[in-house]
């Protein structure tokens, strides 16, 4: 099973969809499957040389899977590569126009992250800050869990509505049975075990309540679903003491806010939601997090925060600083 792609036009987007409810052993369904050890010799899909129209509303690719939950999904490699997005304005030069006029496209890039694992990251490789993007970054495939989802790169349009607000005493109980889900959801899933490591335990979150600092992302209540929290995260201009105490090299020495234990639990987006949060309240923030959390790591760095070195905090965990400056606005 392959397909592929090749130099084509497309301007109202790619979807593939993966559909399988054989309940049969995992081979016999995927004979022609690659091996998941060796998935680079054995591509299935080939996507290169073609031109997407870039909206912001709506991304150029999708992939999703609908297979039951207890049907192994196939690890599938695309070999995508040479692509590109361009403005809908400029759709409809012809190709050879394109080929004399590069400055209308850019690259596309797409990423597989976490092999063995159908989940892609896509950007615009070509801008060199984000104001000068043809579109945001976004994720799509497989969320293995909640957590994947909620921490995942996600186009303003795809985002649920939420509320943000300061946590109060009787959150205290709500964030640590979201602490403790998440503990679960790690010990069933050792493969992911890393992603959960930057969750506030129950002494954080009641540090951060009391003096001030925490804050809940909720979804927004309808008549048929009431509000639940889907993150938390501290919030503060307090400096934190093993910063002061180690070498690191901050790109400005500005007035900051610090932004600590990011935790995104359910929705879509919701680490965004939380880091868009942040920036409308300050123009410089600092934050650090644990060097084996890819997932917060990834939503941090696409948003824009840069590293700023590396240090072994109290517990032993080696942890990443990153700060991030707000752009300056542009001055007519």
């Amino acid at each position: 099973m392959g397909i592929t792609l090749e130099e084509c036009g497309i301007r109202n987007g790619l979807k593939l969809i993966f559909n399988n409810n054989d309940q049969r052993a995992y081979h016999a369904r995927y004979p022609h499957a690659p091996l998941r050890e060796h998935p680079q010799d054995t591509p299935n899909f080939i996507i290169q040389g073609n031109i997407f129209t870039a909206q912001q509303n709506e991304p150029p690719i999708t992939i999703s899977f609908k297979t039951p939950l207890n049907i192994e999904l196939p690890y599938i490699p695309i070999h995508f590569e040479n692509n590109y997005i361009i403005k809908l304005e400029d759709f409809d030069i012809a190709r050879n126009e394109l080929v004399t006029t590069p400055k209308k496209t850019h690259h596309l890039r797409c990423t597989q992250l976490n092999q063995g694992v159908n989940y892609f990251h896509f950007e615009d490789a070509d801008a060199e800050e984000p104001k000068a993007r043809y579109i945001e970054p976004w994720d799509t495939g497989t969320f293995p869990t909640p957590a994947y989802s909620a921490s995942a790169c996600t186009l303003p349009s795809q985002m649920q509505p939420t509320h943000i607000q300061q946590a109060s005493a009787h959150n205290l109980e709500q964030l640590r049975q979201s602490a403790a889900f998440m503990r679960d959801v790690a010990e069933a899933i050792p493969l992911h075990k890393d992603t959960f490591n930057n969750i506030a335990d129950e002494q954080d979150a009641a540090t951060s309540l009391k003096n001030g600092s925490c804050y809940i992302v909720t979804s927004a209540e309808t008549t048929s679903n009431p509000s639940s929290i889907l993150g938390s995260f501290a919030l503060s201009s307090t400096p934190v003491h093993h910063h002061e105490d180690t070498e690191l090299s901050w790109h400005s020495c500005g007035n900051f806010l610090v932004i600590s234990n990011i935790t995104a639990i359910l929705g879509r987006g919701t680490a965004r939601t939380i880091l868009d949060y942040a920036a409308e309240h300050a123009d410089y923030l600092r934050s650090d997090v644990n060097a084996s959390n890819t997932l917060l790591r990834h939503a941090l760095e696409v948003f824009g925060f840069k590293e700023c070195g590396t240090f072994v905090a109290e517990d032993g965990s080696t942890r990443i600083a990153y700060d991030w400056i707000k752009e300056p606005v542009p001055q007519d």
